[in-house]
């Protein structure tokens, strides 16, 4: 049997009142209060002054109860008004630019609590944002920092007019290289930018899902030819409902991953299959490996596990794939091999 609601809740382990429940209590009280004062004193004065001063006094003890009603509830609204009142002077100071502020969440009244409650949840979020905008800046300033001083290094070596033509076409490479790179990163820093204002333009539509992984590896063959490497694919037909340009950027970046760190002659093994209404993609490197200091970190934007940057590249390339899965339904992990190596899986809702 469902229990009757009641005013009565709990926040945070505070029994508080809605504030509706507050106004009328100490309303009826101010009120009894005054009248009570004015019945009080008109009985004493009237059984102690003469008929004649009767009129006067009911006029006298109706003003002194009005006074102490207005009074009473002069200092019964301020106590009200008081955790507004600090509210208000809280969101002043994060006007000003200071997010370090807080209010208390404890307090009698319902509303009040769950009010300040979602101040701190929001002013906790405009923390977070705001670091992590520091953050990307600084990240995406030194990310660009590197390629364009390459790009400069090998500009100023190509007007060298003793240069052989093996040296000319050795540097005209290192800058499309770096070119290239630059594109990528900026391409994967628009992607971030749109899935983070929503700005999903393209539709879902139904395709074969086993075919976009075979034309992934096939535009990807200059970088796997290069490292000699070699695929093990077992791809079920899948066809799915989804948003196939952004699925592409997971598809890409991870496979692209597993070419970067697998070693030359290596093998990627590749492979889809349904489970229920679910698409499961996995890819798996003969790499080093995800050590423990990256697991918790390996999707966050610009983080990099290879430090040294053997295996070049911008730190997006997971966290792109991973807030588009976020973002469309799906769904990334990752965990390392018993023969060495890491295994990433995707999880896709087929319809």
């Amino acid at each position: 049997m469902r229990k009757p609601k009641t005013d009565q809740t709990k926040v945070k382990g505070f029994k508080t009142r809605t504030f509706h429940f507050y106004f009328i209590f100490f309303t009826i009280i101010t009120v009894f209060i005054a009248v009570g004062v004015e019945s009080v004193l008109s009985a004493i004065l009237t059984k102690y002054l003469p008929p004649v001063l009767r009129i006067p006094t009911f006029i006298f003890t109706g003003l002194l109860g009005l006074i102490v009603g207005a009074v009473l509830s002069f200092f019964i609204g301020k106590l009200l008004l008081a955790p507004v009142k600090n509210l208000q002077k809280a969101m002043k100071t994060v006007t000003d630019g200071d997010l370090t502020v807080s209010v208390s969440e404890k307090s009698v009244f319902e509303e009040i609590a769950s009010i300040n409650h979602s101040f701190n949840l929001m002013i906790g979020e405009l923390r977070a944002s705001e670091q992590m905008q520091r953050d990307f800046v600084s990240n995406v300033s030194h990310e660009f920092k590197t390629p364009l001083s390459v790009l400069e290094g090998y500009a100023q070596l190509l007007q060298d007019p003793v240069l052989t033509p093996a040296e000319r076409e050795s540097y005209t490479q290192k800058i499309l290289e770096t070119t290239r790179k630059m594109n990528e990163l900026i391409g994967n820093i628009l992607v971030l930018s749109r899935l983070e204002h929503n700005a999903l333009s393209k539709p879902k539509t139904r395709y074969e899902l086993d075919e976009q992984i075979r034309t992934t590896v096939a535009e990807l063959q200059y970088k796997w030819e290069a490292k000699r490497i070699s695929f093990d694919a077992n791809l079920e037909e899948i066809s799915i409902l989804y948003n196939q340009s952004l699925l592409s950027h997971v598809i890409v970046n991870l496979i692209d991953n597993a070419i970067k760190f697998s070693p030359e002659n290596g093998t990627v093994t590749l492979t889809l299959r349904r489970e229920g209404s679910t698409a499961v993609f996995t890819v798996t490197d003969e790499g080093e490996g995800i050590t423990p200091q990256a697991e918790d970190r390996i999707f966050q934007p610009f983080y990099q596990a290879d430090t040294s940057r053997k295996a070049q590249g911008n730190g997006l390339g997971l966290a792109l794939a991973k807030r588009v899965l976020d973002k469309t339904g799906g769904s990334v992990s990752a965990q390392n091999t018993p023969q060495g190596g890491a295994c990433f899986t995707v999880t896709l809702p087929i319809d």
